[in-house]
C-alpha cells in the first residue's frame, strides 16, 4: 500500500472569513482613515485640476473665436500711427494713417486747438503746452518739438 507521504497532495489554499482580533480591526480602521484622507485629497486635487482645464480650455475658445474672426473679416485691429492736420480756415482737423496714407476721418476743430490755430507755437507753448498747432504740413499737431525759435506775444524768444 501507498504511504500517506505518496499520496499527499500539494497545498491548496481558498478564501475563508476569518474573524479579526481586536489589534487587526484598529490597524484596519486606521487604513481606513488614512484612504478617506486620500481620496478626499484626490477629490480636491481632481476640482483644482478640472477647474485650471476649464480655464485653459476657455482661453483656447476665445483665441479661436478671435482668430476665427480675423479670417472671416480678412482683418484684425492693430495700432496704426496717424497725423491730425490742423485746417483753421474750415475749423476742422484731418486725420490719415501714416502707414497707407488712407484720409480716417475729418472732425470739427476743438476750442483749444482753435486757440492754438490763433497763437501757434506761441502763447499756448509758453502755458506748457507742447503740441504745435501750427508749422509745418498744414499744422501738424503731432509734432512737438516745442517753441525753439519763436517768439511769444511779448517779444522773448525760446532756445
Amino acid at each position: 500500500m501507498d504511504s500517506p507521504a505518496e499520496n499527499a497532495r500539494p497545498a491548496v489554499f481558498r478564501e475563508f472569513p476569518c474573524k479579526l482580533s481586536g489589534i487587526e480591526i484598529q490597524e484596519r480602521g486606521e487604513e481606513l482613515a488614512r484612504l478617506e484622507g486620500d481620496l478626499v485629497q484626490q477629490e480636491l486635487e481632481k476640482k483644482e485640476d478640472a477647474s485650471t482645464y476649464n480655464m485653459r480650455i476657455k482661453v483656447l475658445r476665445a483665441q479661436i473665436e478671435h482668430t476665427a474672426k480675423q479670417v472671416r473679416d480678412g482683418q484684425e485691429m492693430r495700432d496704426v500711427e496717424i497725423r491730425e492736420l490742423l485746417v483753421p480756415e474750415n475749423q476742422t482737423v484731418i486725420t490719415h494713417r501714416v502707414d497707407t496714407g488712407e484720409h480716417i476721418g475729418q472732425r470739427d476743430m476743438t476750442e483749444d486747438e482753435q486757440q492754438r490755430s490763433l497763437f501757434p507755437r506761441g502763447l499756448s507753448d509758453v502755458t506748457g503746452d507742447t503740441a504745435s498747432a501750427g508749422g509745418p504740413a498744414g499744422g501738424d499737431i503731432s509734432d512737438d518739438k516745442g517753441p525753439v525759435g519763436q517768439a511769444d506775444a511779448g517779444g522773448q524768444t525760446f532756445d
